[in-house]
């Protein structure tokens, strides 16, 4: 007599083929949270200099400096209103960033600094953002004695300004960086970024990481 067939294992009860059907719904669904797990996020860019304390005047005619700005994260930069050179792309630029901090709920404050206060008073420095868009909650423009700035640009953000002449056009025009300064709550200089689109992109992301630094 013939021994009989050992019955097979229902398909559902077999824990291999279960083990399979989970992996494959788990897998999907573990990647995303796997992946935020792992994502490195980089540390604040390094101290470069320490800002002076200053003092000048915004758009409203007001004492505007760092008193206004410590314990804020902000990004600079400097123009003057008659300025047909790189000055239009670096206020646009400039806006770009505003316009990014907006939208994702960021509290980065922006500061433009006129090389030319002879030029640049209160109200025409007002007039001209109006005209450009900017958000004043967010964004001042400063102008103040020419010594002042000069001293506040070469002496505390490290980087130059040429004295007033006429281009070979009869324009006026002054001689000044074209790169965005980040500076943390303590008026420490964090970085020198290009004006850009990659440099503003930069910038947005590394202001980011002083404000949430700890």
């Amino acid at each position: 007599m013939s021994e009989a067939a050992e019955p097979k294992t229902a398909w559902f009860r077999n824990p291999w083929i279960w083990a399979a059907v989970i992996g494959v719904i788990a897998i999907p669904l573990l990647r995303p949270f796997c992946k935020s797990r792992m994502r490195r996020v980089p540390k604040p860019p390094a101290v470069i200099a320490k800002l002076p304390a200053f003092e000048l005047t915004n758009q409203y005619g007001k004492p505007y400096g760092s008193k206004d700005l410590r314990g804020k994260v902000w990004v600079a930069n400097m123009v003057f209103t008659t300025c047909r050179s790189i000055c239009p792309r670096l206020t646009a630029q400039m806006m770009k960033l505003q316009k990014r901090y907006q939208r994702k709920g960021v509290d980065i404050r922006l500061l433009s600094i006129s090389v030319d206060p002879e030029t640049d008073t209160p109200a025409k420095l007002l007039a001209f953002a109006q005209t450009a868009g900017v958000d004043f909650k967010r964004w001042n423009w400063v102008t103040g004695p020419l010594a002042k700035i000069r001293r506040l640009i070469i002496g505390g953000f490290k980087t130059h300004m040429g004295e007033k002449a006429k281009d070979a056009n009869g324009l006026i025009d002054i001689a000044h960086t074209g790169r965005f300064v980040l500076v943390d709550r303590q008026l420490n200089i964090r970085g020198f970024y290009d004006s850009d689109d990659k440099g503003i992109d930069e910038v947005f992301h590394r202001s980011q990481h002083v404000l949430n630094a700890k």
